[in-house]
């Protein structure tokens, strides 16, 4: 066939199309150049095609229409099968799917169907034909069986397509491989490898997510296109994860004694110590609450070992702490007490007096979550001492003085009846508002968080204030590296101290007004005469007080301090996964602190109402400055080895790590001077400091402290177990540190516990009470290095300090002159504190999990404790030695029983 192709000259003839001339026609059959087109003729031939050409295009829709109509038609041939199977067999040769209970289909009769080109429909009527199902086909060509009395239900259905994304409530991480189930049906999908689903299903149906270790969850769909889901860890408490040593390990293969708390149940607590809010929750941990805000309360667990060091170890994500002020309490994930010889030895010279394990929070996987939180509380004086009142305190006063021969004073023309206990404390508020916005991907996990603590104290006008940042950063590298950094810093504005307050109040006369009275008394800054509310005084104080009326100097001086606090702690981390088995993670930290405080004595009156006068009480004015800053250093090596050999599983690790700590602290005094011509120092902030130009610098006053140390360590754990029922737990650490002596200077310490779970055992299966039943046990060799003082900073090197009692004598005066002479005695035979310890423990979950039980036994022996020997007749200080014993022993026993009264409630009662 040819074609023939000749080029157009366009012409306006046409008002559409246009004229061309010399046109040819071009046709399938034959080519004619001769005779020319009529006018308009090519614009009609034109239009004829495109009528042509949309009747086509109308012929092939109406084509495809008729096509899809007929995948409604199925040609099926089956003799006596089950219902499922001839439903099985229509999907297979349509697009039609099926939605059913599976129940629905059994004891029913066999079908026979003979279809050639049948629409689906009819051949649906027959195969439910006299079995009491009924159908109804959704959108999607989603086929919908019931039992024909639910048939007008049917028509309210609609099939949705729900995705989500499912997480672990704990830890945030996704959960892969957790099943999601159409209640009541057999319908169902898992979560991939990021924790994200998707399933079709009515959008009245009930998803139902459950995956081994959590708690199963409900949540109906209701129409919600979107479903994320958090999976809470199981309330077995044998089942949870809890961190160690260096790692962490389900707490069923555990052989020692370790309580987890939620970070939950401290978080609003009013405390700006989320450890203080632990108070009688944990058995064998005791906290003493002080009530001053931003100060450490006195925690120990299971005792005192020691005269020296008694506190308990923090670890903050692998940090060694000695406090946990820089924290956020929303920020804490969760707290873990370790107490037995088994999870303490690992941590060497530092683990004799327990552990608190703190994890912090991180980003949860696959979300990005914006979270606000704000809680206020309030504090109060509790158990308050019952003061005398005026009439009763000069009777018992009166009494004793008579007994010892001392005439009373009179004071008749004290007219008061004050409670002073009343008088300086008061109703405390609390306030903590935070925000963290997390964001998480596969390779990335980014936490950034702010808070703001307020925290009033039950004394008047103290008070603090904390500014907290944390943030967090982990990036995947590959499958098998990841590496991440951590970092919180805060700032603190510390409050007046008031210690002395309480203590004061006891002991002042309820006879002397708490009430102010003015008086027109000169400015002791200036000539100026001015009318003052001034507190009363006295020239004589009561009982060895100090303090006639503690409001006097708590009202003069509560503001005239200025301290502020400022924290850094961070760590970077590289962790490497290899040979399948193997982890390996190096991590370096970093902490950071100082506090610099000013405290400025001002000139204020006081006024004695047996005078009724008005007289300086403080004449003399001051400032005091102090600046301290500390330095920690830590870093970890850590290598894990992870194995199942057959019904055998092992869990090994061994590492290098180091600790420093480093402090340089500086004092001083600006005092007034007495001459006629030395005017105050002046009440200005911008002059609270040594060198304002109006005071004098005490020399005696001026002072420095240094102190350093450093601990290197090797350490190693197996935790083994077969058949998940008998646990062997073996831990060892050798420790070098610079506060012993060279000659005793390494020691090791060490571990072993065992555990049986009986539970496990073939003839404790067909009883029906006792869930879970183990018994433990763990004996070890814990270390203390309590070493205090010059003598025990630097315990190889004699310090020397200056005085006019060294034995040099000048030649012409023969008067002694400053020398230098050691300030303490070596001791090369010091030997480090060790604690030998014993724990035996059982523990039981009964009916149904309801109920969880814990008792256990320890008995800890402390040798070669060390103390200070006086040496003060040999002209030297103490000597620091080794010497008596401290023995701890005692029995705990905690019990929980836990009732779920549906879905969303559950009630926990325990003691």
């Amino acid at each position: 066939m040819d074609f023939l192709t000749r080029s157009y000259r366009l012409t306006n003839n046409c008002p559409r199309m246009g004229k061309f001339s010399n046109p040819s026609i071009v046709n399938m059959n034959k080519i004619s150049t001769q005779h020319a087109l009529p006018r308009y003729s090519l614009c009609k031939k034109f239009f004829r095609i495109m009528r042509l050409t949309i009747a086509c295009l109308l012929i092939a829709c109406l084509h495809v229409a008729a096509t899809g109509h007929t995948q409604d038609k199925v040609t099926l041939n089956l003799k006596s099968v089950e219902l499922r199977k001839a439903i099985i067999a229509i999907e297979k040769k349509t697009d039609y799917r099926f939605l059913f209970n599976e129940q629905l289909l059994t004891h029913k009769p066999r079908v026979d169907v003979t279809a050639v080109e049948t629409p689906v429909t009819e051949v649906l009527d027959h195969i439910f034909q006299n079995t009491g199902i009924s159908y109804r086909i959704l959108q999607n060509k989603l086929v919908v069986l019931k039992e024909s009395s639910e048939e007008a239900s049917l028509a309210n259905l609609v099939d949705i397509r729900v995705t989500g994304h499912v997480t672990s409530v704990e830890g945030g991480d996704a959960l892969r491989g957790v099943s999601v189930a159409v209640k009541g049906s057999r319908t169902g999908t898992t979560t991939d490898v990021s924790g994200n689903y998707a399933i079709t299903v009515p959008d009245n149906a009930t998803l139902v997510f459950s995956y081994v270790g959590y708690e199963s969850k409900e949540v109906p769909v209701a129409g919600q296109a979107v479903i994320n889901v958090s999976l809470a860890q199981s309330v077995r408490v044998q089942e949870q994860v809890v961190v160690i040593g260096y790692g962490t390990a389900s707490k069923r293969d555990l052989t020692g004694s370790i309580v987890k708390v939620s970070g939950k149940e401290v978080a609003d607590k009013p405390n700006t110590n989320p450890i203080a809010s632990l108070q009688s929750k944990v058995p064998g941990l005791y906290i003493v609450n002080n009530g001053t805000p931003g100060q450490e309360p006195d925690i120990r667990i299971r005792g005192t070992v020691s005269i020296g060091q008694v506190h308990p170890l923090y670890v903050v994500d692998g940090i060694f702490q000695d406090n946990i002020n820089y924290l956020n309490p929303n920020d804490i994930e969760s707290i873990e007490i370790l107490k037995d010889p088994s999870s303490l030895a690992i941590f060497g010279v530092r683990g004799a007096t327990g552990v608190i394990a703190i994890t912090t929070k991180r980003a949860r996987a696959g979300q990005t979550v914006i979270s606000f939180s704000t809680s206020y509380g309030f504090k109060k004086l509790v158990d308050k001492i019952k003061m005398a009142d005026a009439a009763t305190f000069k009777t018992l006063f009166d009494e004793e003085n008579a007994n010892n021969n001392v005439t009373s004073p009179d004071y008749s023309a004290l007219t008061g009846n004050t409670d002073w206990i009343d008088a300086v404390s008061r109703t405390g508020q609390f306030s903590n508002t935070s925000l963290s916005i997390s964001s998480s991907t596969d390779r990335n996990k980014f936490l950034f968080g702010l808070g703001y603590i307020y925290d009033e104290g039950i004394i008047k006008h103290e008070k603090l204030e904390k500014i907290l940042f944390s943030l967090s950063d982990e990036v995947k590298v590959n499958k098998a590296i990841k590496v991440g950094v951590n970092l919180n810093a805060s700032r603190q504005h510390n409050p007046y101290d008031a210690t002395w307050v309480l203590d004061a109040a006891r002991k002042a006369m309820p006879q002397i007004s708490a009430g102010t009275k003015t008086f027109r008394v000169k400015d002791p800054y200036s000539a100026d005469r001015l009318d003052v509310p001034i507190y009363s005084e006295l020239d004589v104080a009561l009982q060895n007080s100090g303090d006639i009326n503690p409001l006097l100097q708590l009202e003069n001086t509560w503001n005239k301090t200025i301290s502020y606090e400022y924290r850094a702690v961070g760590s970077v981390y590289a962790d490497i996964t290899f040979l399948k088995n193997f982890n390996f993670r190096s991590t370096f930290y970093a902490d950071f602190s100082n506090v610099d405080t000013r405290t400025y004595t001002p000139l204020y009156y006081g006024y004695n109402p047996l005078k009724d006068s008005a007289e300086l009480y403080s004449t003399k004015t001051s400032v005091y400055e102090s600046n301290q800053t500390w330095r920690k250093y830590q870093q970890d090596h850590i290598l894990t080895y992870k194995k199942q050999f057959g019904d055998h599983n092992v869990t090994a690790m061994g590492g290098f790590t180091t600790f420093y700590f480093g402090t340089f602290q500086q004092y001083g005094t600006s005092s007034q001077g007495t001459g006629p011509t030395d005017l105050p120092i002046p009440n200005n902030k911008r002059l609270w400091y040594l060198n304002n130009g109006f005071g004098h610098v005490a020399q005696d006053a001026a002072s420095s402290y240094q102190s350093e140390n450093t601990t290197v360590s090797y350490l190693a754990r197996v935790l083994y177990n077969y058949k998940n029922k008998y646990y062997i737990n073996g831990s060892f650490r050798d420790d070098g540190s610079s506060r012993i002596p060279l000659k005793n200077r390494y020691q090791q310490f060490w571990s072993v516990g065992g555990a049986w779970e009986l539970s496990r055992e073939g003839f404790m299966q067909n009883q029906k009470y006792v869930n879970f039943l183990k018994f433990k046990a763990s004996v070890g060799q814990l270390g203390n290095q309590s070493t205090y003082g010059l003598s025990g900073d630097y315990p190889s090197y004699p310090g020397l300090r200056a005085g006019l009692a060294a034995p040099f004598v000048d030649s012409v005066t023969t008067s002694l002159v400053t020398g230098a002479l050691a300030a303490y005695k070596v001791n090369p035979n010091l030997r480090w504190e060790t604690v030998n310890a014993t724990d035996i423990g059982v523990e039981l979950t009964a009916f149904d999990n309801r109920l969880h039980f814990e008792g256990t036994y320890y008995y800890k022996l402390t040798k070669d404790m060390m103390t200070y020997v006086n040496l003060q007749s040999l002209g030297q200080d103490d000597q620091l030695e080794n010497g008596g014993e401290i023995k701890n022993w005692g029995e705990e026993f905690s019990a929980t029983w836990t009732q779920k009264v549906n879905q969303d409630l559950s009630v926990n009662i325990g003691g």
